[in-house]
């Protein structure tokens, strides 16, 4: 088994399987006891250069979505940063994006708000 889940929930589930060659594919599917309908309207494989990385992955991704859904960067868009906070107060920085986004001093991570309006 390479790819298992007990919950994908949504209109797309990507999976992400680097490295893989396979000569077949089973899927198996086990009722969720809800009375609801379970199944796969469409199945696309795409290419190894869908997925090279988990960055090429993203951007393919993104491309598919609703515009917003993801950070710019993975649309392949600049984004513009502001630095936040006092040198002087001996407290870290952060830096602010336009889509409010926020880096915190040399921490790699970011954090990002996301708000959702009627579903």
């Amino acid at each position: 088994t390479v790819y298992t889940t007990s919950r994908a929930t949504g209109e797309r589930s990507y999976v992400y399987l680097p490295a893989t060659v396979s000569r077949y594919l089973q899927l198996t599917f086990f009722p969720s006891g809800d009375n609801t309908s379970d199944g796969i309207t469409a199945l696309d494989i795409q290419p190894y250069a869908f997925s090279r990385s988990h960055h090429t992955f993203f951007q393919h991704i993104a491309r598919w979505e609703d515009k917003g859904l993801y950070p710019k960067y993975w649309y392949g868009e600049q984004t513009y940063w502001s630095p936040v906070g006092l040198v002087d107060a001996g407290m870290g920085q952060a830096l602010l994006n336009e889509e409010g986004m926020v880096e915190v001093d040399s921490w790699p991570l970011c954090y990002r708000a996301i708000l959702f309006v009627d579903g």
